[in-house]
């Protein structure tokens, strides 16, 4: 007999990928969910457990790739940190005592979009690690933008 448990654990997931996502149907979901690595993969014979680990896969695939989202940066925010967003690596780094520098770059080829360091910046305007996050979230979300147009 199956665990009775599991049923909470797997509507879970479910609910998890599915409110974020509420335009989605249901059976999209879990195709989405059960064939994205496996073409092959039989929606009807997959076990409970393996069905949670890949909706959360799933809702984190969607997590990356939704624009809405608020962007997380990781590492020291008083010294060297990242954030990953929509494909985009944003960069944010305490450089010599005074200034901030950052930076945002496509994640894949690693191709920067726009610094600091460019044309029409002034270090002067970067004198706190929460100036330099926010001017190179300012310009991933308009890069975003551009690119959805």
């Amino acid at each position: 007999m199956r665990d009775p448990a599991q049923i909470d654990r797997v509507l879970a997931a479910v609910r998890e990928v599915w409110v974020a996502h509420p335009d989605s149907r249901l059976g999209q979901l879990l195709v989405n969910a059960v064939r994205a690595s496996d073409p092959d993969s039989d929606l009807f014979s997959i076990e409970d457990t393996v069905l949670i680990r890949k909706l959360a896969a799933l809702a984190k695939r969607l997590r990356q790739h939704d624009p809405a989202l608020t962007i997380e940066w990781t590492g020291d925010l008083d010294d060297d940190c990242t954030a990953k967003w929509c494909g985009l690596l944003l960069r944010a780094e305490w450089m010599d005592g005074r200034h901030w520098w950052w930076a945002v770059s496509d994640a894949t080829s690693g191709q920067e979009i726009d610094s600091s360091n460019s044309d029409g910046y002034f270090a002067s305007e970067f004198t706190s690690g929460s100036a330099a996050r926010q001017a190179a979230e300012k310009v991933a979300r308009a890069h975003r933008q551009r690119r959805a147009n």
